[in-house]
């Protein structure tokens, strides 16, 4: 596995809460967290990318199972459904698609319910937002992905809750807000204030801060008072 996968800086998938208000995004949180979840599963995904096997697996194990949710061919185009469906869902399968990265798991993060995933490299995405993915996720073996139903099924109440609560202490820093008010000033800015994009830029400001600091004596030729500082930074981005 690719671990270095999702080490750069990034920015989560647009969510259904982009655009909201703080106050709106506050409110559909608290809500999915105590919502009802008649769903053991919801799969929303197609057979393609670099798990296409196991995606085939676990769609045609939906279709026969009354406690999986999906919605189907219309999964793509209507977004009121999925999030729907991962709203009522206590887990939500994430199999890779054509990278480690799916906007799935930022949906079923925002949703409240608790994203399943099948590799290491898709516990490095997003680090800067999420933290510890293994707080707020569950990772399947290879030796389990056949009996993924059966392992989800049996998985302790209380896992299930400290997750969910996890889940919930994190989720407001994946969306990008509409912002009513002047920002405040970044000293003023409280963390749990912080949206996506508040949280990415801090971030990349703090990259750039590292590469100033690690700077090579000199100049840039041709370039009088310039430091080599700023060819080291586009090298490590580029």
């Amino acid at each position: 596995e690719d671990l270095q996968y999702g080490a750069a800086i990034s920015i989560p998938y647009p969510t259904a809460l982009s655009g909201f208000t703080p106050p709106e995004a506050r409110a559909f949180l608290s809500a999915v967290y105590t919502a009802k979840r008649d769903k053991l599963v919801a799969a929303q995904f197609g057979p393609h990318g670099q798990s296409v096997g196991l995606r085939q697996d676990l769609l045609a194990e939906c279709e026969e199972d009354p406690e999986c949710t999906s919605c189907g061919a219309l999964m793509s185009r209507d977004a009121g459904c999925y999030v729907q469906q991962y709203t009522r869902s206590t887990f939500c399968l994430n199999p890779m698609g054509d990278t480690p990265s799916r906007k799935g798991m930022i949906d079923a993060l925002v949703a409240g319910c608790i994203p399943v995933l099948y590799s290491e490299s898709q516990l490095v995405v997003w680090r800067q937002h999420i933290g510890d993915c293994r707080k707020v996720a569950v990772v399947l073996p290879r030796g389990q992905w056949n009996s993924t139903f059966a392992v989800l099924r049996a998985f302790p109440e209380e896992k299930i809750r400290a997750l969910q609560s996890n889940i919930h202490a994190i989720n407001y820093r994946l969306s990008v807000y509409q912002q009513q008010q002047p920002q405040l000033q970044a000293h003023e800015e409280q963390d749990q204030d912080k949206d996506a994009f508040d949280i990415s830029i801090a971030n990349l400001w703090a990259e750039v801060r590292r590469a100033e600091s690690e700077c090579v004596g000199g100049t840039i030729p041709g370039e009088a008072g310039n430091t080599a500082c700023l060819p080291v930074i586009h090298r490590m981005y580029k």
